[in-house]
């Protein structure tokens, strides 16, 4: 497989500092405002990112994928033996600081979730998780209904990472057979290229 970034469909999901809403911070271009929290409570932009499969089916306050300051740039993928290590990293794009979303998620991120396939969607085909380099032990595959049939998605949270942190963060993700190649972690690419 090239050496060449690509773009991998993920959810970048904020998770909102409650110490916010306590303090009543007002609204600026890096803070969140409590009537901001009123809006995003209110489910506005959950349908934004939702797939035809139902993706993301977790309860998280606002999906607007076109509001996230970030994405998931593929970087490699090594088999050794029977393990295939595939790493990506976060880049930082920026986002309308206007926008109550881009702001929570400028303050705080606390997971990653990979749409992926049902042989991805079972913990013993997951052999570990590593955030910048380091043994993670908070990540899990969930399976989810979904229209016809069952969904998968592969978390990876307590990041408490904000945009001072999360940019540059590297997560590598090994895999066992049938869980082995790029398609078969990220389902939302039929060409297995996760663009």
């Amino acid at each position: 497989m090239e050496e060449r970034a690509m773009m991998v469909r993920v959810t970048i999901v904020a998770l909102l500092v409650s110490a916010v809403s306590a303090a009543g911070v007002s609204a600026s271009t890096n803070t969140i405002s409590v009537s901001d929290l009123g809006l995003l409570s209110s489910g506005v932009g959950r349908g934004l990112l939702t797939t035809a499969s139902g993706f993301p089916w977790c309860q998280c306050i606002d999906y607007d994928c076109a509001c996230s300051p970030y994405k998931i740039v593929y970087e490699s993928s090594k088999t050794s033996g029977f393990l295939t290590t595939t790493c990506f990293s976060v880049a930082y794009t920026g986002c309308d600081t206007s926008r109550a979303c881009c702001r929570g998620m400028l303050a705080a991120v606390d997971k990653l979730s990979f749409e992926t396939t049902a042989a991805c969607g079972v913990k013993s085909n997951i052999a570990g998780v590593t955030v910048n380099g380091k043994s993670w032990p908070s990540w899990n595959p969930y399976p989810h209904p979904s229209g016809s049939g069952t969904g998968y998605e592969l978390k990876v949270y307590n990041l408490k990472a904000s945009n001072a942190t999360f940019p540059g963060t590297k997560v590598c993700i090994t895999t066992k057979a049938p869980c082995s190649s790029l398609k078969d972690l990220c389902s939302s690419s039929p060409s297995g290229e996760c663009t």
